[in-house]
């Protein structure tokens, strides 16, 4: 049976903002987004319902960090997807393993410090994070921070040292190598190649947004193409799935991405100077800037809370694409993000933060039969398979299979779809096994 408890922070309320003053010291809270202290002098008494308390005892001696976790589900375990993972590692790197001692609290917890302190943790429906530290001198109060970020600079600053979390880092890194980026104007030869291939990718009618290493297989091969338009035909009625719109130069001017039911979900326009592909925009307000150094796309997105900078190369007919995503405001550093490609014994690698996160491995394009293998790493360490195969027929019929989700350990890969080209080998239909009809119609410039 619950009861409801009256908790009095003796020292620190870590759920709140709130400190008590004890013995003529006042302690510190430090909130995510500043490093400076916050004291207040009142007791505070909050009443939640909670089912059990842990205890926890803290000797003496060696320093201590708590990572704090809690809600009304906890159930003793941290994800190893949360951030306080992150940024316990983050910790050790900068700290070495042996520096503090570190425990988890992630259920409703009393702890008694030797000091004769008393923090007390509990919380209700909404997740609550924070960090303590306690550097095991009886003497010193315990130091409590709110947020799941910059566990680092906290324990930096109680100790009177200089360190920083990675993430603050690469910021000040990223923002440094995107601004070296920013108004570069080299067109050359080379810049329409690249910018062709990106073109001829992302215009393909190719439905399944996560296959796109077979678009450059059926490519769009008429200059002439005024649109086209892919969709389902379900008892006779058309619902549309994507559609393009071409000027005459054969570049995509307009893209509509439809949802299941054939509603509009999205729109994107791109603008052309010259030839050259100049800005891209959609619906939702994103305007992306495009620039150009020899065989470089630059691609550049900037809002009130973010910048982004992407980098697309065209080598071996594969295109690689290098993405920085700095948030504006140096409080939010941990969400900075590095990605790249590159090419790693013959097959496309994925980074995240200098993390191999992807794989893609195809044969040799316009062979037959061609295969894809792409493998996801997780954080977890688990690993995901993703195998798939197009045979062709004749000139005209190509059948692709993929690995089913439900298959065994050994990857067996089953039919999923016969695909058709037209009489201009564009593709025409996509007849899937669960009897569903894709379609793409085309008209063309005179």
């Amino acid at each position: 049976m619950e009861q409801t408890f009256k908790i009095i922070f003796m020292i620190t309320i870590s759920i709140m903002g709130f400190v008590k003053q004890t013995h003529g010291q006042k302690n510190q809270i430090i909130d995510e987004d500043q490093y400076q202290s916050e004291d207040t002098e009142e007791v505070v008494i909050i009443e939640m319902k909670s089912s059990a308390f842990d205890t926890l005892f803290v000797p003496a001696g060696k320093a201590i960090v708590l990572l704090i976790e809690v809600d009304e589900n906890s159930s003793g375990m941290i994800s190893e997807y949360s951030d306080l993972k992150n940024e316990e590692k983050e910790l050790i790197n900068n700290f070495g393993n042996n520096a503090f001692e570190i425990k988890v609290i992630s259920k409703n917890t009393y702890v008694q410090f030797e000091n004769k302190k008393v923090l007390n943790i509990s919380w209700g429906s909404e997740l609550y994070q924070a960090f303590a530290y306690w550097s095991g001198k009886l003497g010193d109060d315990i130091k409590v921070k709110h947020g799941a970020h910059f566990l680092t600079e906290f324990v930096a600053e109680q100790i009177g040292v200089k360190k920083e979390s990675s993430y603050v880092v690469n910021t000040r890194i990223y923002r440094a190598e995107m601004a070296s980026l920013q108004n570069k104007n080299n067109i050359t030869k080379n810049s329409k190649i690249v910018m062709d291939a990106y073109l001829g990718n992302i215009s393909s009618a190719w439905v399944e947004s996560n296959q796109e290493q077979y678009s450059n297989i059926f490519l769009n091969k008429i200059l002439k193409l005024k649109s086209l338009e892919t969709y389902s035909d379900k008892d006779g009625s058309k619902i549309l799935i994507k559609t393009v719109s071409f000027n005459q130069k054969g570049q995509p001017t307009l893209i509509k991405l439809y949802s299941m039911d054939g509603e509009e979900e999205k729109s994107i326009q791109y603008t052309y100077e010259n030839e050259m592909l100049s800005k891209i925009t959609d619906n939702y307000g994103g305007i992306k800037t495009v620039q150009y150094d020899n065989d470089q796309i630059i691609i550049i997105e900037k809002s009130q809370t973010d910048s982004e900078i992407s980098i697309v190369d065209f080598e071996n007919n594969i295109l690689f694409t290098k993405t920085y995503h700095i948030p504006k405001n140096d409080f939010q550093s941990y969400e900075c993000l590095y990605s790249y490609e590159k090419y790693e014994n013959s097959c496309k690698v994925k980074y995240i933060n200098n993390v191999n996160s992807q794989r893609g491995c195809n044969s040799e394009i316009g062979i037959f039969p061609f295969t894809y293998e792409e493998i996801v790493y997780y954080e977890s360490g688990n690993v995901l398979h993703n195998n798939s195969k197009i045979e062709k027929v004749d000139d005209k019929i190509f059948k692709i299979y993929f690995l089913h989700p439900d298959s065994d350990p050994e990857y067996t890969i089953q039919h999923w779809a016969t695909l058709h080209l037209n009489e201009n080998g564009l593709v025409s239909t996509f007849d899937l096994i669960d009897q569903k009809v894709i379609k793409v119609d085309y008209t063309y410039y005179p």
